[in-house]
């Protein structure tokens, strides 16, 4: 479990405790489809289990298997973990060299080399993948990867193509930008922007674009960012899924703030999950030392539950102090597991197909 779980107390024992309450009556029931909001989360998530998904989150992670990560990927890493005092400092140290790559002349930063451009790479499933110089297609301002079937119980690609991936350089003087499409049976199923731009003591990534499962689009801003000095850190995550045929759409907002001398963290949340005309809100602010915090929701306006985290112990009760019904608590408990897994996956699932290109060391 990462320390972000831990630090936000949204795992597990909170899914177990709200399952677990007594069926009594809560505010706003009739205006809050559990239902619909379980069919707009599943939409989401349908997206995502496509086979050339799939094959992407299986095979993204070998397009170049020799790349060290680069500072982008520090900044994924150490916005979950937060595992050491001196973080801080060593988040500026990378946000210094990143500013410093990314400004330093007019010309734009390149992030795939001329004599790679055009090239066509298939996988083997002893070498990896291999450069073939006999097929064409690729993009001239990138690299294709061809994707296989993967076996559902291995997760082990197969021999059998069912599309490609185009990884192409868009970047410019002040960012570094890779644009990333999966194409499969001349659909495009994946399509979206990697940037990462650097000032000083600044460090910001930005994921933008759109995933299908070939009927429902879900489009995505991600964005992971830090600004720090040798004794603080701030990290903000700030993330928006939406899918607008469904009239659905999920925000989060999330700022980890850290002092290098009292090793102090403290977290905010400020969350938002819309599913048609209902509106649910997430405001908290959890203590990451002591294990404190409370966590509010409020549905169309109205206070529907309060969450208090203390280092033992969760309890959860509605807006005046009485045990939610069994229906809102799952209703609750949904939309947890929903933002748990968006902050704790997502981001870094777009991230890694690319991870090696941003190797700013």
């Amino acid at each position: 479990m990462s320390r972000f779980k831990k630090l936000f107390g949204i795992g597990l024992v909170l899914t177990m405790a709200l399952t677990a309450c007594n069926d009594v009556n809560g505010p706003d029931g009739d205006g809050f489809d559990v239902m619909a909001s379980a069919e707009d989360l599943q939409a989401v998530g349908a997206a995502f289990e496509t086979d050339v998904y799939r094959s992407l989150a299986a095979m993204g992670r070998d397009f170049s298997a020799s790349a060290a990560p680069g500072y982008a990927s520090e900044l994924v890493e150490t916005s979950w973990e937060l595992i050491s005092p001196d973080m801080p400092g060593r988040m500026q140290v990378a946000a210094q060299r990143m500013a410093d790559l990314l400004n330093a002349g007019s010309a734009a930063v390149v992030l795939i080399p001329e004599s790679f451009r055009g090239r066509t790479y298939e996988h083997d499933p002893l070498e990896g993948y291999f450069h073939n110089p006999e097929r064409a297609g690729a993009p001239e301002n990138g690299i294709r990867f061809i994707l296989y079937e993967v076996n559902p119980i291995t997760g082990e690609p197969g021999a059998t193509e069912i599309g490609f991936v185009d990884v192409t350089d868009e970047s410019t003087a002040t960012a570094a930008i890779a644009r990333l499409r999966v194409v499969s049976e001349e659909i495009e199923y994946v399509n979206y922007t990697v940037t990462a731009t650097g000032v000083l003591n600044s460090i910001s990534v930005n994921i933008a674009g759109y995933v299908t499962d070939g009927t429902t689009r879900v489009d995505l801003d991600l964005t992971n960012s830090i600004d720090a000095t040798f004794a603080t850190a701030r990290l903000e995550v700030d993330y928006i899924i939406e899918v607008v045929a469904r009239d659905f759409r999920l925000s989060a907002n999330v700022v980890i703030e850290i002092d290098g001398e009292t090793e102090q963290v403290t977290l905010t949340l400020d969350a938002e999950f819309q599913q048609g005309n209902n509106n649910v809100m997430i405001d908290g602010t959890i203590d990451g030392d002591a294990g404190t915090g409370t966590v509010e929701f409020f549905v169309n306006g109205a206070l529907f539950a309060t969450i208090t985290l203390e280092p033992t112990s969760i309890t959860v009760v509605g807006p005046d102090g009485e045990t939610l019904s069994a229906e809102h608590a799952r209703a609750v408990g949904q939309i947890i597991e929903a933002l748990e897994k968006v902050l704790d996956d997502t981001f870094e699932n777009f991230f890694s197909p690319v991870e090696w290109l941003f190797d700013l060391s």
